[in-house]
């Protein structure tokens, strides 16, 4: 199995949000993209002084029998405190906190580890990889997964209402 990173995404903001929307805006874009949504981790440290979250997600898509591509998210909220907003006239859950979102993947060949039997395999499929399908890889998968990745971090960059929320993608 090899692995083709594309670069790390990183959202922080600071404010009041609605954290449980954001949740499932960003569940709901995955699924809405054919991905398999798998929540790894949910932490909360309750202190009295700084309350602290965090979340690690990932998601997986089968392209084809070779080729899978994988999403990472972890989620961390700083100081995250619960406050009721009224909105529209009315009330509503809202969180007031400092939160960064750091979002990553890759592209993955032979993800079923069938070249993984024994040497001769693995060269077999280090030749396909770096000789037979490392332009098709590369074009064809990791450019398009590197921007479904910035739309991702746009979506959420809007749902949040940021300033930077657009991008130049």
């Amino acid at each position: 199995m090899q692995k083709y990173p594309v670069p790390k995404r990183i959202v922080r903001f600071k404010g009041i949000f609605d954290y449980d929307g954001l949740y499932k805006m960003m569940q709901e874009w995955m699924k809405g993209r054919h991905y398999e949504f798998h929540e790894k981790k949910y932490k909360e440290k309750p202190y009295w002084f700084a309350p602290e979250t965090e979340v690690t997600w990932w998601a997986e898509k089968k392209l084809t029998n070779y080729i899978m591509l994988r999403i990472d998210i972890f989620i961390h909220l700083y100081d995250a405190e619960k406050i009721e907003v009224v909105k529209d006239g009315k009330k509503k859950q809202m969180m007031n906190t400092r939160m960064q979102i750091d979002i990553w993947g890759s592209v993955k060949t032979d993800y079923s580890e069938e070249f993984e039997k024994s040497s001769f395999f693995k060269r077999i499929e280090k030749f396909l990889n770096e000789r037979i399908l490392h332009k098709e890889i590369l074009l064809k998968y990791l450019d398009a997964f590197d921007y479904e990745l910035y739309d991702f971090e746009t979506a959420i960059k809007k749902f949040l209402g940021m300033e930077a929320r657009e991008s130049a993608y």
